[in-house]
Formats: structure tokens, sequence, C-alpha cells
């Protein structure tokens, strides 16, 4: 039988990562850098995308829906730390933490599927 109160005991205490992260086409070497506050729910909406065939005119969309999600490697590259605060704003350290990974790996042009801004 399943326990109800056991189910909502563990959804409570899941803590999402928080990160960066690098999806890389294995077919092709390019890659993509992107950053979310629930990096596991994010990868899973791509694997959902390359595989119900959403449209979208994006070349990293289009290339996942031609490769398939097992054409790809998935990596979390940087975390953010949870902080005591529950009030915290991660979003504003996410963002900065993912500027960074962008200058450093350069993922444009032919070598990633990011657009520079």
């Amino acid at each position: 039988m399943i326990d109800k109160n056991e189910i909502k005991r563990k959804y409570k205490e899941f803590k999402p990562t928080i990160g960066v992260y690098k999806i890389e086409n294995k077919a092709t070497g390019k890659f993509f850098i992107g950053s979310n506050l629930n990096v596991e729910a994010r990868f899973n909406r791509y694997k959902m995308e390359s595989t119900w065939g959403l449209e979208q005119n994006d070349e990293f969309i289009k290339d996942l829906k031609k490769y398939g999600y097992d054409g790809f490697t998935f990596t979390i590259i940087d975390k953010i730390k949870r902080k005591e605060d529950p009030n915290y704003n991660y979003r504003k350290e996410l963002l900065e933490l993912e500027e960074m990974w962008l200058n450093e790996l350069q993922p444009y042009g032919e070598r990633g599927y990011n657009i520079k801004k």
C-alpha cells in the first residue's frame, strides 16, 4: 500500500540542483550552456521536447529532435549551494555564474548553440 504521507514528506525534502549545465551533441561536438533553478527538471523538459517534436526554430532544439536525447550528453558543470535564508534570491547568483561559464567556454557560432548577446 502506498503511504501518501511518506510521498509528501519525500517531496518536501527534495532539493533540486540549482546550477549551470552543458549539453553537448555527441555527433557534432556543438554544445549549449544554460542554467536553471531545477536542472533535473530542465533536462526532463529537453527530453520531452526531443520526443514530442515541439515546433521551434531554435537550432539546438532542431538538432535535439534530429539526433534524439541520447545523442547528447547532459552535464551539470557548476552548482550553487543552498543558503540558510529561505528568502535568498538564487536567480541573480545563477545568472552571474552562467555568464561566467559563457565567457569561459564561448559556445557561439560553429562551437555552440548559444546566441551571443
